[in-house]
């Protein structure tokens, strides 16, 4: 059979290029002809692409239109949530980020696991048989041997910071890169998903919750600084994040620095203890084997996720906060014990890697895909929309009328180029023995995007296989 097509579009490049790149490896070493790129260059190119399967990144209502094109237009598509594993009440999370319009377009959804199956399956019984437990490729990149990967940025770090300690926030909501209004007014309002008073009321507490935990990790940072000279205080924000707010913040402050450089991972196994507040750093952590200290100067049911809490150690004051992060510095903060919670919340965290359930997922689905359905039509009305919306962003980025949008997208994704993939993937080869065959090109009408296909021993596009 032809090679199926798998498209994989990248939004926030420190979150998720490597893990997707190493599904790619996956997906190409099974026969898959794979297309990486950025998102927004990736679904202009989509009208006019070769049928395939397109990897979606959430369920929520704002993606229902760009799903329902892309199956317009002849593809596949299939789903998971990036925002899946760490959620606050399961009735919140379906509220605001599950569709079920959307979920009966998807060829199949990917849960993080048997909790977040659960709560989608408790929602909407009649997708069940949609849902594979998956998990994410983030967690495959946590395990052995791809861990290995990050060995030479570990020491880089390590030779760069010493014994440093790092600070993870997660304010994204709040300490918004387009203003503290930016969710409530633009996300959220401006796209009708404000469903009446009570869900408006719920939305303020808590934001007004994250800007209190905001307030006090700005207080925080300084005096972990005080009372650990010696040692750098790494401040990372979430992508998301107005990461000069904190520069000014933390001004002056000798032994702290805010930085926001490529995947988490190495710096999780670099530090010697992580802070956060309610980030899924804390599980990564916890899947390296290690426990986090969590921050919570307000405790709140409705507004903190439970599964960072129960991975870490938790710290509600100032004075217990450094006394926690006295004790992990120390080397004591193992993480014991947690497997089954972690196998509960994460399928892929033991055993089958999430690479390897997806493709085979993704394989089933092709060898059972009849004929695309689609009209030469609907493909050029939704390419002539699209090229006429890139015209107009054109213009108004000529006109400085989106300076600011167009920094926090390139805050989000800087660029994805064909020498770093295959930097990459000589990396994942090298760690694991695999994936020597693929080759990687760039596409020339697609910019920021590249194939990856395994090639026969002379150089070949190699047949698929299953």
């Amino acid at each position: 059979m032809a090679s199926p097509c798998l498209y994989i579009p990248v939004e926030t490049k420190v979150r998720e290029f490597d893990a997707k790149t190493l599904l790619a490896c996956f997906a190409a070493e099974a026969g898959f002809e794979v297309v990486l790129g950025g998102q927004m260059e990736l679904m202009a190119h989509m009208p006019l692409a070769r049928p395939g399967f397109y990897l979606e990144k959430g369920i929520a209502p704002t993606r229902l239109e760009a799903v329902e094109q892309l199956c317009a237009a002849g593809h596949k598509v299939v789903s998971w949530c990036e925002e899946g594993l760490v959620t606050l009440d399961p009735s919140v999370y379906v509220r605001d980020r599950v569709s079920a319009e959307l979920l009966d377009r998807l060829t199949f959804f990917c849960a993080w696991g048997d909790e977040h199956s659960n709560i989608i399956t408790e929602a909407h019984p009649r997708f069940a048989t949609k849902i594979v437990r998956a998990g994410n490729p983030r967690f495959d990149i946590l395990r052995e041997p791809f861990n290995a990967v990050f060995a030479d940025r570990v020491r880089e770090l390590r030779s760069r910071f010493g014994d440093f300690i790092l600070v993870n926030t997660n304010f994204g909501f709040y300490n918004n890169f387009l203003g503290e209004s930016f969710f409530l007014e633009k996300m959220m309002r401006g796209h009708g998903r404000i469903t009446g008073p009570e869900h408006e009321r719920f939305l303020t507490g808590m934001l007004d919750h994250i800007k209190g935990c905001f307030e006090a990790f700005a207080e925080a940072v300084p005096a972990l600084a005080a009372l650990f000279p010696d040692r750098t205080i790494v401040l990372r924000p979430h992508p998301s994040e107005n990461h000069d707010r904190w520069r000014e913040i933390v001004e002056g402050v000798r032994n702290v620095t805010v930085v926001h450089e490529g995947n988490v991972v190495p710096w999780l196994m670099a530090c010697s203890a992580l802070v956060h507040n309610s980030c899924t750093t804390a599980v990564e952590m916890a899947a390296l084997g290690r426990r986090a200290v969590a921050y919570r100067p307000r405790v709140s049911e409705d507004f903190e996720p439970a599964l960072p809490a129960l991975v870490s150690e938790s710290a509600f004051t100032l004075d217990q906060l450094k006394t926690a992060v006295a004790v992990a510095v120390q080397g004591a903060d193992t993480f014991a014990g947690g497997e089954p919670l972690l196998e509960h919340y994460v399928s892929g965290y033991q055993g089958k890697y999430s690479c390897e359930i997806l493709v085979s997922a993704l394989w089933r689905a092709a060898r059972d895909a009849g004929p695309s359905s689609w009209r030469v039509g609907q493909r050029l009305r939704w390419h002539s929309r699209s090229s006429y919306q890139r015209i107009l962003h054109a213009v108004s980025r000529l006109m400085g009328r989106q300076d600011r949008l167009e920094a926090y997208k390139k805050q989000k994704f800087p660029g994805l180029e064909e020498a770093e993939v295959r930097a990459l993937i000589a990396l994942y080869a090298n760690a694991s023995g695999r994936f020597g065959s693929l080759g990687v090109s760039g596409m020339p009408n697609v910019p920021r995007a590249v194939r990856i296909r395994a090639q026969d021993s002379e150089g070949g596009v190699r047949a698929a296989s299953v």
